[in-house]
């Protein structure tokens, strides 16, 4: 799981996906390097389509 590789916790990440935390720039930098993509591309809003 890639909350578990950035050292983040499984609750938080939830919290983080249910919109009740907000990512700081530094969660978002460790979960893109462990995504292996661009930190940007966690911040951009879903597409229409609504699968990203």
């Amino acid at each position: 799981m890639a909350g578990c590789e950035a050292e983040v916790s499984r609750s938080y990440l939830s919290q983080i996906e249910k919109g009740k935390y907000y990512a700081s720039l530094k969660i978002i930098e460790k979960l893109a390097g462990v995504l292996q993509i661009e930190a940007w591309e966690l911040l951009k809003g879903p597409t229409k389509g609504g699968n990203g």
